[in-house]
């Protein structure tokens, strides 16, 4: 029978394995559309913003990394776990909206699309390489609370986050 360290060791290897392929499986989609809209969009304005939101996410990615340290119960990370996803949804909103308005007169439909796909590229990679980075950085530094707290913060999902698993109290 398994301790609870083998436990929450196999946890984490099996959250971050299923992370992992969701975030592959997301870039691999948007690639696809990237490559299936080639010839209508201009490379260096799909590298800019890609680039541009790998580069915030990233930092972002970083931040969130570090509250998971925080105990499961604390407030201050549920607040700002909660406010950064809204925070997001406003702003990826708010650049369709723009997007969108400015397609009216500038771009193409396919173009528009492809400019998407390049930013949710950027989006997820740094998701990917932001969790593998604190992690391979940092984890290892933690105290045994902390990585216990991490663990347990962790979801084994990214398309579903808020979802509780009540499956014997594990998340």
């Amino acid at each position: 029978m398994p301790n609870n360290r083998d436990r929450l060791a196999l946890d984490f290897r099996l959250k971050r394995f299923q992370r992992g392929a969701e975030y592959s499986l997301l870039i691999t989609i948007f690639l696809y559309y990237l490559m299936a809209f080639r010839g209508w969009y201009q490379l260096p304005i799909a590298l800019a913003a890609g680039g541009l939101m790998f580069g915030m996410n990233f930092h972002l990615t970083q931040l969130r990394e570090h509250r998971r340290t925080a105990p499961p119960e604390n407030r201050t990370r549920i607040l700002a776990d909660t406010l950064e996803s809204i925070l997001f949804m406003v702003f990826v909103g708010a650049t369709l909206a723009v997007g969108f308005i400015w397609r009216a007169t500038q771009f193409t439909e396919q173009e528009m699309y492809a400019y998407m796909a390049a930013v949710l590229i950027g989006v997820f990679a740094a998701g990917m390489t932001g969790e593998i980075f604190w992690q391979r950085r940092n984890f290892r530094r933690l105290s045994v609370a902390q990585r216990v707290h991490y663990i347990v913060n962790l979801r084994r999902t990214i398309i579903l986050p808020y979802t509780n698993s009540r499956q014997n109290g594990q998340r």
